[in-house]
């Protein structure tokens, strides 16, 4: 895996106290630059074959891609949920001082 490239991950939490927790600590243990955090989302889906609706809080954490498997094994060691959202998805498009920012930011694999 190139250790210049970025991933986003997009993590729900079941309220802000859990997502600040997580989001504090992947940041301190440099798995992560930055994690940004959306309040009072409404989630949909499917639990146990029923519909389910909860308010929940989205986490966006930015980091290299090749802490993939760290952000993941990190998630569900850490989260409340039996089957924690964790989504990467590739950053293609980053202005270059912010990419630069992240890469110095995140401890090397």
């Amino acid at each position: 895996m190139n250790s210049d490239k970025l991933t986003i991950f997009f993590v729900t939490t079941p309220d802000f106290r859990q997502a600040k927790e997580l989001g504090r600590n992947l940041v301190e243990q440099k798995l992560a630059a930055c994690c940004s955090i959306i309040r009072n989302l409404t989630s949909i889906y499917r639990w146990k074959n029923k519909i389910e609706e909860e308010n929940e809080c989205l986490m966006l954490i930015k980091t290299k891609k090749e802490r993939t498997i760290d952000i993941i094994e990190f998630i569900e060691n850490n989260h409340s949920y039996d089957v924690a959202e964790c989504i990467g998805i590739d950053i293609d498009s980053v202005s270059g001082a912010y990419r630069d920012w992240i890469l110095r930011n995140v401890k090397e694999k």
